[in-house]
C-alpha cells in the first residue's frame, strides 16, 4: 500500500529512488535482525524456557529485549554518523548525482530510528507466534500503512513529499510497536528490563546469533546487493522495488508463515527425536508451499503487464515504468517457489540448533549473486538483476536441501515429485485460460474507470483459478471442500454475471464468465435433492421476478432460482418413477411438459439445468461416477455457452432437440438398465 502511495507521488524519478532507498535501508536490518536472525534462535529457546515455566520465559525475553534495545539504538547512532560513507556501500551509483546523494542521506537519517521500532515488533511477533497468537502480528503491518499514507497526506501540507512520507514511516512505527506490547501483555507475557549478559541462555542466543544473521538474510542480503548494484541505472531502484512488493505479496503470506510457523513445530519435535514426524512435516510444508507458490508465480508472469498498470500506472508513473516494472517482476517470480522452499527448508537447521551450515550456503549463494548481477546487469540492465536474484534463489535451495541428509530425515519422495507433476500441469491449464482471456479482451484492462479494470483482473484471475485449484481438491480426493469451494466460486461468478448485465453491459467478457454459475448450482442442487422440491425456491424465485419488474420495468429471465424449482419437481417424479409404474407416466409428462414451458417462456438456462441436476442427482447415487458427470455438467453448459453467444437466432430450436434427444437416451437406458444407478438406498 506505501508502495503504491510512493510510486503515485514519484513514479520511478530520481526522487523515488532516494525515498525507495531511505525505506528500504531500516527494513533490511528489520527483516534480518527482527523477522529473520532474532526469530531463529530466539523462538526455539523461548519454546524451551515456556515449557519450564512462565517466569523463567518472561526473564529471559526481559534479557533479550534489554539487550536488543541497547544494540539497535548504538547501531542508529552509529550509521547517523557514517551514513555519507555508508552510502558508497548502500548506493554507490547516486555520487554521480549530487542533489540525489545529499537527498538520499537526509532521507535515511530521518527513517533509522525505525529500525529500532519494527526490530522490537518483529520480537513481540515472535512472542506471540509461539503462544500460537498469530493474528495480532499479521494485523500489524496493516495498521502501519494506514498510518504512513495518512500521516503523508497530513504533513505534506507543511513540509516536502520526501520528508514527510519519511517522518511518516517513524510515527507508524512507533505506533506499531505499542499495539504489539498491548498484545504481548494481554496473553500474559510482560517482562522486565533485565541486563544480564552471562546468563547461560542469553550466550547461547548471542553465539549462535552471528551466524544467523547472515544466513537468514539471504533474500534480503541478495535484494541489497542488487539495489547497490542497480544504483548505477537511473530509476532502476524504484522499478526493482516496486516489482519487489508484489512478488513480496505472495512470499510474505506463505514464505514468512510457514518459516515462522515451522520453525516451533519442528524444534519440539526434534526435541522428542521424532524424526518420522519431522519429516512428514517438511513434505507436507513443502506439498502446501509449491501447490500455492507455483500457480502464483505463473500468473504473475502471464499478468505482470496488467497488474502493473492497475496498481501503479497513476500520477508520476508513467507507461514506460510499467513496462519495465513488469519485466522486472516475471524475473523475479521466476524465483519466487525457491524463495518460499528456502523458508522451509532452513528451520530444519535453526530447530537442530545449527547455524553455521546456513551461513556458509549464504555466503555461497551471495558470491554466485555479485558474479551473475555483475554479468546479466551489463547484458539485460535492470532485468538482469531480478534474473540473477532467481538464479541464486534456487541455488540457494539446491544447497539447502543436499545439506538437509546429514539430519537422516527423508522427506522427498516419488509422492511428491508425482504431486508436483500434477500441479505443473493444472498451472499450464491455468496459464493457457488466463492467456487467452488476455488476448481477446486486453483492451478492457488499460481503458475506462479504474473500477472496471480491477474487476476485469479479478475476473480474469478467478478464471485461472477455478482451473487449477478443483484440479488439486480433485487430485486430494476432498469432495465436501471441493463441493464448498465450487459453491463459492459461483456466487462470485453470479455476480461478476449480474453485474455485467445490469450495470456493464458493453463488457461481454463479464456474462462468460458467468456462465460458470448455473452448471455447479444445478449440479449440487440435484446432487444434494432429497424428497419434495422446496417452496421456498419456488417463493423467493418468484419474488425476484417482481422486483426486477419493478426497477428494471421489464422481465429479466435471469433466475435460476425457478430453473432448479422444476428441476425438483422432475427429480420428484422420477424418484418416485424407479420402483413405482404409475408415477412413470407423471415422470414423462412433467419432463415433457417443463422442456416446453422451459424454451417457451425463456427460464433461466432453460431445459439445460434440468439436465445438469438430473446428472447431478444420479451422481449422488452412483458415487464412481462423480468426477465424469460433473465432467459431463461442465460440457453442456459450454454448449449452451457457445450457443448462447454465437448461435442465439437458433437457441431454442437446438434446445429443445438435445433435450428431447437426450430425454429419449436416458429413459431408454434407465428403464432398459435401470440407470446403472445403484439403488440400495430405497428400501
Amino acid at each position: 500500500m506505501v508502495e503504491l502511495f510512493v510510486a503515485s507521488l514519484f513514479g520511478a524519478s530520481s526522487v523515488a529512488d532516494s525515498v525507495n532507498v531511505a525505506f528500504k535501508l531500516p527494513n533490511l536490518f528489520r527483516r534480518i535482525f527482527g523477522e529473520g536472525a532474532l526469530s531463529v534462535v530466539f523462538v526455539p529457546i523461548f519454546n524451551t524456557k515456556i515449557i519450564e515455566s512462565r517466569e523463567a520465559a518472561r526473564h529471559f525475553t526481559g534479557i533479550i529485549f534489554t539487550i536488543l534495545l541497547i544494540t539497535l539504538v548504538a547501531i542508529v547512532v552509529l550509521m547517523q554518523l557514517m551514513m555519507p560513507s555508508l552510502m558508497f556501500i548502500i548506493a554507490p551509483g547516486f555520487h554521480q548525482y549530487p542533489e540525489k546523494f545529499n537527498l538520499t542521506i537526509a532521507l535515511c537519517r530521518i527513517t533509522m530510528p525505525y529500525l529500532v521500532f519494527i526490530s522490537i515488533a518483529a520480537m513481540l511477533g515472535g512472542i506471540l507466534n509461539s503462544v500460537k497468537r498469530f493474528a495480532a502480528f499479521a494485523f500489524s503491518p496493516i495498521i502501519l500503512n494506514i498510518i504512513v499514507i495518512l500521516t503523508t497526506v497530513i504533513l505534506q501540507e507543511r513540509i516536502s513529499a520526501p520528508i514527510s512520507i519519511s517522518l511518516s514511516l517513524v510515527i507508524a512505527g512507533l505506533l506499531q510497536i505499542i499495539f504489539m506490547f498491548y498484545c504481548v501483555i494481554r496473553v500474559g507475557l510482560s517482562f522486565p528490563l533485565v541486563f544480564d549478559p552471562c546468563n547461560r541462555d542469553v550466550k547461547k542466543f548471542l553465539f549462535n546469533m552471528g551466524p544467523a544473521v547472515v544466513s537468514s538474510g539471504f533474500q534480503q542480503l541478495n535484494l541489497f546487493l542488487s539495489q547497490s548494484i542497480a544504483s548505477f541505472i537511473e530509476g532502476a531502484i524504484s522499478i526493482l522495488s516496486y516489482a519487489e512488493r508484489i512478488y513480496q505479496f505472495p512470499l510474505s503470506i506463505i514464505g514468512v508463515t510457514f518459516g515462522t510457523i515451522l520453525l516451533p513445530e519442528l524444534s519440539k519435535t526434534y526435541q522428542m527425536n521424532d524424526l518420522e514426524k519431522a519429516a512428514k512435516i517438511q513434505n507436507n510444508a513443502i506439498k502446501v508451499g509449491l501447490l500455492l507458490s507455483l500457480p502464483a508465480a505463473f500468473g504473475i508472469i502471464v499478468l505482470s503487464e496488467p497488474i502493473i498498470h492497475i496498481i501503479y500506472q497513476r500520477g508520476a508513473f508513467t507507461y514506460d515504468d510499467t513496462i519495465k516494472t513488469a519485466e522486472a517482476i516475471s524475473a523475479f517470480s521466476l524465483g519466487l517457489p525457491a524463495f518460499i522452499l528456502s523458508k522451509i527448508l532452513m528451520p530444519i537447521f535453526y530447530a537442530n540448533h545449527d547455524t553455521k551450515t546456513p551461513l556458509k550456503i549464504t555466503l555461497y549463494s551471495l558470491a554466485v549473486n555479485t558474479i551473475l548481477n555483475i554479468v546479466m546487469m551489463r547484458q539485460f540492465g535492470h532485468l538482469g538483476i531480478a534474473l540473477a536474484c532467481s538464479v541464486t534463489a534456487w541455488y540457494n535451495v539446491w544447497l539447502l536441501y543436499t545439506h538437509t541428509k546429514k539430519y537422516a530425515i527423508s522427506f522427498i519422495d516419488s509422492k511428491l515429485y508425482s504431486f508436483c507433476s500434477k500441479i505443473l500441469l493444472s498451472c499450464a491449464i491455468m496459464v493457457l485460460v488466463i492467456w487467452v482471456i488476455k488476448h481477446y479482451y486486453a483492451e478492457y484492462y488499460y481503458t475506462g474507470f479504474l473500477l472496471v479494470k480491477a474487476f476485469m483482473l479479478a475476473a480474469t484471475i478467478l478464471s485461472g483459478a477455478t482451473t487449477f485449484i478443483p484440479k488439486n481438491l480433485l487430485m486430494m480426493k476432498t469432495e465436501s471442500n471441493y463441493q464448498d469451494f465450487l459453491k463459492t466460486i459461483a456466487i462470485i461468478t453470479m455476480v461478476i454475471d449480474h453485474a455485467g448485465l445490469l450495470l456493464f453491459p458493453e463488457y461481454e467478457i463479464m456474462r462468460v464468465i458467468g456462465r460458470i454459475t448455473m452448471p455447479i448450482f444445478c449440479f449440487f442442487a440435484g446432487y444434494n435433492f432429497h424428497k419434495k422440491p422446496s417452496i421456498k425456491v419456488l417463493v423467493v424465485g418468484v419474488l425476484l421476478y417482481i422486483v426486477t419488474i419493478i426497477f428494471f420495468k421489464e422481465f429479466i429471465e435471469t433466475n435460476i432460482l425457478i430453473s432448479i424449482f422444476l428441476g425438483q419437481c422432475y427429480l420428484y417424479y422420477f424418484h418416485n418413477s424407479l420402483n413405482n409404474f404409475f408415477y412413470k407416466g407423471y415422470c414423462h409428462v412433467v419432463f415433457l411438459g417443463s422442456l416446453w414451458f422451459c424454451s417457451w417462456f425463456l427460464i433461466d438456462y432453460g431445459t439445460l439445468s434440468m439436465a445438469i441436476m438430473l446428472l447431478g442427482y444420479i451422481a449422488k447415487h452412483d458415487l464412481s461416477n462423480f468426477r465424469l458427470t460433473i465432467a459431463i455438467s461442465m460440457i453442456l453448459s459450454i454448449m449452451h455457452s457457445i450457443i448462447t453467444f454465437r448461435f442465439s437466432s437458433i437457441y431454442v430450436f437446438i434446445v429443445i432437440i438435445f433435450g428431447v434427444l437426450g430425454y429419449i437416451l436416458m429413459v431408454a437406458r434407465s428403464f432398459e438398465q435401470k440407470i446403472a444407478i445403484n439403488l440400495r438406498f430405497i428400501s
